[in-house]
């Protein structure tokens, strides 16, 4: 699932067009989804909040397993498929954006 959303900007970009949607309770977007937008891209490019809000929604034990999913000792990390990358200093963990490796990328592509 995880590795679904990760490379589905690459396939299909509006799939994740959805989690641009607002809260108009607050006037912005919901906090939830996480999400960044790219310098180019115009799409949601999905984070480590994303996959949580999609895994776990509000259950606090499966969001813990999902922020274990990106600690080193995980297959994700070792088999060098998909981690979270550029999280600013101070920011929450899984404000990270979800980056699969150009290794694995290329062959979800390519084969």
């Amino acid at each position: 699932m995880i590795r679904a959303k990760a490379n589905s900007y690459y396939i299909r970009p509006q799939a994740l067009d959805i989690f641009f949607a607002k809260n108009k309770d607050f006037d912005r977007q919901y906090t939830e989804f996480g999400g960044w937008k790219g310098r180019s891209h115009r799409g949601f490019l999905p984070t480590g909040e994303t996959a949580s809000f999609i895994i776990a929604g509000e259950d606090i034990e499966k969001r813990k397993a999902v922020i274990r999913m990106f600690q080193q000792d995980h297959w994700f990390y070792s088999q060098n498929i998909l981690r979270l990358e550029g999280a600013g200093e101070g920011e929450p963990f899984l404000s990270g954006q979800l980056r699969l490796s150009e290794e694995f990328l290329s062959h979800i592509l390519l084969n």
